[in-house]
């Protein structure tokens, strides 16, 4: 289900900056701060990182959602933050390849292992200026999908980022405070 945006909406988040992207998930109480945050933080590290063209497409509430492949990383402390990068294969292809500075041509432990070196970046750098808030996190160590999975969003609803890189869609899973597990 679409996260209950108008048309004029999803227009303004698609082809709008991404501060006033997330000011358009946060005005309709799609995102909370943390929420809003991780989604910031984490486009601006794509586009630092990965690409500057990236584009958002979409933000869906889901409570289980099928993957093809990618990693996970969960935060915990003072809140619960669930991560994922998931994507089709170009897709996680393309993001190991630019940031791993390696071609990589097929799923397998090292494409993924640098998607997981982005999503831990990432998640360093969110967890560290949300300890400048005063809320402290830790990071688990990622986990690895080389193959289709199901997310399922346990005690309420995830949030999937659909981003277009160029190769395909990167998927941007995060929940906060909600049991996320993928089976």
């Amino acid at each position: 289900m679409n996260a209950t945006f108008s048309d004029e909406e999803l227009d303004l988040i698609r082809n709008s900056g991404v501060d006033e992207a997330i000011n358009v998930m946060y005005r309709n109480a799609v995102l909370d701060p943390l929420g809003a945050d991780y989604v910031h933080d984490f486009i601006e590290n794509a586009k630092h990182y990965i690409d500057t063209e990236i584009r958002i497409k979409d933000l869906v509430e889901f409570d289980s959602t099928d993957v093809e492949c990618g990693v996970e990383q969960v935060l915990h402390g003072d809140q619960i933050v669930y991560t994922g990068i998931f994507g089709d294969k170009e897709a996680i292809l393309r993001l190991a390849s630019v940031f791993g500075m390696e071609d990589f041509t097929e799923i397998d432990a090292d494409s993924l292992d640098a998607v997981s070196e982005f999503l831990n970046l990432t998640n360093g750098l969110y967890v560290s200026a949300r300890s400048d808030d005063g809320i402290e996190m830790d990071l688990d160590l990622p986990m690895m999908y080389p193959s289709e999975q199901s997310v399922v969003g346990d005690d309420g609803t995830a949030f999937r980022l659909e981003l277009d890189i160029g190769a395909g869609t990167l998927s941007v899973i995060f929940s906060v405070d909600v049991d996320v597990f993928v089976e």
